[in-house]
């Protein structure tokens, strides 16, 4: 998957060639209003589309957006904090209640390639209902990682292809966080064209997202933290690939539906080193739980890894999965698996240099079952305990 570079503006050309005045150069504090007007805004500081506000803004101004419906895609070319007035609890909650301009700001360019495209380092973009285009915040829409420093925080992202599609550099860190994802394709998508660093994904819902909540791919990715976010009937949770020094915790995935999806699994790792998995909860999928692997993508195997506290229950496939290959020189502490399907851990051969202490692993069949050499990965006595059976040497009893 890779978004295209478009650019499109409605309304925002011809107000700001009848406006007549370039852009401000003294910071302030500009107003968007449904009852705004955009010839006068360089005056008054009124106006009445988001683009006309952007384009006569200077870097480091404050727009503020009143409640109402904007039709617009905004590019957000320098420095601005953007402010919604959507609903907390609209956000906060991520159910099905409906998103109204009498009650927020509801951005939506009728099917638009993107909602907002931010191009532009430390842009801030909060309190807003995006929605009805391909992307509703893309960061570089050349998928090149040129910006940084960007948040988006607080928003309603919902009925796109990608909620948010973002590259960056990682010169400043960036946040996502406390949005809301609902009825996407995809709630976040970091494609592989680009790098993807010290970028903090923190606190987020998704909801409804069939085909993915997270799928972070960049062909370079350093310093990544998903952590604290809640999935409900999306897709595959994770799609992890190519992140070196990163942390995956704390995350709930509930009811993920991955049937049609190539990973067949809730969280899906490839290629990955240095990095932490702890404490994230699956419940209730269709497939599988969590899968290292390095076939489906073509990535290296996943090295160095801390996995710990994860608890896979109610799975009708496997509960924790290694393909042949797939995870080395790694630890897996403290971790629980209790799967209808028929294996709680399978572990490929050729996976070496791991140490299991403290897990519980059960499936239908196996508890255990290793393919791998037993005396190539370290088991720590009886500390492991696996149910109904098990590869001897590995598990107990």
């Amino acid at each position: 998957m890779r978004w295209r570079g478009f650019l499109a503006t409605v309304a925002v050309g011809a107000a700001v060639a009848a406006v007549g005045v370039s852009p401000a150069l003294a910071a302030t504090t500009w107003t968007v209003d449904p009852a705004g007007n955009d010839v006068l805004c360089p005056i008054t500081h009124v106006c009445r589309h988001i683009g006309v506000a952007v384009f006569l803004a200077a870097p480091g101004d404050t727009i503020n957006v009143h409640k109402g419906l904007y039709n617009e895609s905004v590019t957000i070319d320098k420095r601005l904090t953007l402010n919604g007035a959507t609903r907390p609890a609209l956000v906060s909650n991520c159910i099905t209640t409906a998103a109204s301009p009498a009650f927020d700001t509801v951005v939506d360019p009728l099917g638009g390639p993107f909602v907002f495209d931010i191009e532009a380092d430390k842009v801030s973009v909060k309190g807003f209902v995006l929605q009805n285009a391909n992307l509703g915040v893309v960061v570089d829409n050349s998928a090149g990682g040129l910006f940084s420093g960007f948040t988006i925080k607080q928003n309603l992202i919902q009925l796109t292809n990608f909620a948010v599609g973002e590259t960056t550099n990682g010169a400043f860190p960036s946040l996502v966080q406390q949005n809301c994802f609902r009825n996407n394709d995809t709630a976040l998508f970091s494609p592989g064209a680009g790098p993807n660093n010290d970028v903090q994904i923190t606190g987020n819902k998704s909801r409804q997202n069939p085909s993915y909540a997270y799928v972070l791919e960049a062909n370079t990715s350093t310093g990544l933290a998903l952590s604290g976010n809640i999935s409900t009937t999306d897709g595959v949770f994770l799609r992890l690939l190519r992140a070196t020094n990163f942390t995956v915790s704390g995350n709930i995935a509930n009811t993920p539906t991955t049937d049609a999806l190539p990973e067949h699994a809730a969280m899906y790792f490839g290629g990955n080193t240095n990095g932490t998995i702890s404490g994230n909860v699956l419940s209730k999928g269709t497939e599988k739980g969590i899968l290292f692997d390095n076939l489906l993508y073509g990535t290296s195997p996943n090295t160095n890894l801390s996995i710990s506290g994860n608890v896979v229950s109610t799975f009708p496939g496997n509960g924790l999965e290694a393909t042949a290959g797939s995870l080395k020189n790694s630890t897996l502490n403290g971790n629980t698996t209790k799967v209808t399907g028929p294996e709680g851990l399978r572990l490929g051969g050729g996976n070496f240099g791991n140490s299991f202490a403290g897990n519980i692993f059960q499936g239908k069949t196996w508890g255990c079952h290793v393919f791998a050499a037993v005396a190539m990965n370290n088991w720590n006595g009886n500390s492991n305990i696996g149910k109904p059976m098990n590869t001897p040497g590995t598990c107990f009893p």
